[in-house]
């Protein structure tokens, strides 16, 4: 989610930044590579504090039509390394990815975003997570109309 929390403050400046001229649209897209991050997170228990490291590689691009539609997706890769500041607990190694995308037009905003992360312990144990995000709403203002959450982390 920090890799969102990011990228999504950058996508917003931009979009904020794009003009559009005449009846064309304005199409970016950008290619990241090795992007660091680190938090402190526990494990799938509420175990411990760990330092989680992510390094990601993807593309993210955006349209943004002369009359306001506006689309955005990101999707990355990479390696995500649990260090726990508890000696006694594993370290864990491994994949994540990452999908997000936005639509946007004068009367809606439909938000989606996935996730899947699967690390091995030094001590042989696994963590798997997986998250599903939606929303969609009218630009009215109201809460969403449709908006749904799904997670599980299983560690074993």
């Amino acid at each position: 989610m920090r890799v969102i929390t990011i990228l999504a403050t950058a996508v917003v400046a931009w979009a904020a930044a794009i003009t559009t001229a005449g009846a064309t649209a304005d199409t970016q897209t950008i290619h990241f590579s090795d992007l660091v991050e680190s938090d402190i997170i526990s494990d799938c228990n509420g175990q411990g504090s760990f330092t989680e490291t992510l390094v990601s590689d993807g593309v993210m691009h955006t349209t943004q039509l002369p009359d306001g539609t506006y689309h955005f997706t990101v999707t990355a890769q990479g390696t995500d390394t649990l260090v726990p500041s508890d000696p006694s607990l594993p370290t864990y190694t491994g994949h994540f990815a990452f999908w997000d995308g936005d639509n946007i037009t004068k009367t809606t905003d439909i938000s989606t975003f996935t996730e899947s992360v699967n690390l091995k312990g030094t001590d042989g144990s696994q963590l798997h997570f997986a998250v599903v995000l939606h929303a969609a709403m009218g630009l009215d203002g109201d809460h969403p109309t449709v908006q749904f959450a799904h997670s599980h982390c299983i560690q074993r």
